[in-house]
């Protein structure tokens, strides 16, 4: 048997990756087709009944994630004997690839090959089944749409992918809504200021691994229900002076909602001298030395009823 180092012989000759071995007697002859296969096979390596045996390495599509084996079919059993009795399948098989003997055995692991790779299977100086390494698409095991808790602004789309080559993949997104494709769209988040309530929403996810792409896959349908309010950062308060001098100090409450509906302002606080105007969120109160704190709560309120509500620190 020939070591890691030594040359392979490759034949040119072998039929659809496989070589077809007829028994007969003790021995077994390895037979080469150049021009197609021999009569009573089909055009696969797998042998008719009238045959006797064929090679072949699975999965017969390989990529570089995939571990290869190397399989014999026999399919008349009472040939196992000769092959036995011949030594021929006694005799060790080298796994080559690109003409380097990497490793023998049924099993050629991942990490020996890559994608582009020419990886045979030898028995002394015979080929018996070859396979090219191949780019296996990625896949969209599911997407889905979700509320962002912290982007309220947006629905987001979550896609779970795989590659069978492990290879980096991309996610490209197209959204839905009411059938019609949002074509300014194309990230994995859908501005919720252009849709109404009511309304169905779908995305596609399609995965790319930088030579093939996915089949689509489409998430079910979100109905989309009234969304509330958005409370933004309470700013700094200003200070101004009445006609008496007396300062006040004031602040305006940042709010808009998903569906432009029309907002209402509410304030509760302990200090009965907290003013609001609840048409335009502003709060107003007398500032006396700005060293004491009191809390107001905030609350904002849509057309529907929804509402947010927070609870700030002022001083007056």
């Amino acid at each position: 048997m020939r070591g890691p180092s030594a040359p392979i012989l490759k034949s040119k000759n072998v039929w659809i990756a496989g070589a077809l071995a007829l028994f007969g007697g003790a021995g077994a002859l390895l037979l080469a087709s150049p021009s197609g296969p021999p009569a009573g096979f089909r055009s696969s390596i797998v042998a008719d009944p009238g045959a006797e045996s064929a090679c072949r390495i699975l999965p017969m599509q390989a990529c570089s994630f995939h571990e290869l084996r190397f399989v014999e079919d026999t399919v008349q059993a009472t040939m196992l004997a000769d092959v036995d009795a011949g030594g021929h399948a006694n005799t060790p098989i080298v796994w080559a690839v690109n003409g380097k003997a990497v490793g023998s055995g049924p099993i050629l692991a991942p990490g020996h090959f890559r994608r582009g790779d020419r990886v045979e299977v030898l028995r002394g100086d015979e080929v018996l089944a070859s396979t090219r390494i191949s780019n296996a698409p990625p896949r969209v095991r599911s997407v889905v749409i979700r509320r962002d808790s912290s982007d309220p602004g947006h629905l987001r789309a979550i896609a779970d992918t795989t590659d069978p080559d492990g290879d980096a993949v991309r996610t490209q997104y197209r959204w839905f809504v009411d059938g019609r494709l949002q074509k300014d769209v194309t990230g994995d988040r859908l501005p919720t200021a252009i849709l109404k309530t009511g309304q169905q929403i779908r995305v596609e996810a399609i995965a790319h691994d930088g030579d093939q792409e996915s089949v689509p896959l489409q998430s079910a349908a979100l109905v989309l229900d009234n969304m509330p309010p958005i409370l933004g950062p309470v700013g700094t308060p200003r200070v101004a002076r009445d006609e008496e001098g007396r300062a006040w100090a004031s602040v305006r409450l940042s709010a808009s909602d998903p569906d432009a509906d029309t907002l209402h302002f509410e304030a509760h606080s302990s200090w009965t001298q907290l003013q609001l105007d609840a048409a335009t969120g502003t709060l107003r109160w007398p500032l006396e030395d700005g060293q004491e704190e009191f809390d107001v709560t905030v609350r904002v309120v849509d057309e529907t009823g929804a509402s947010v509500e927070r609870t700030v620190r002022l001083r007056r």
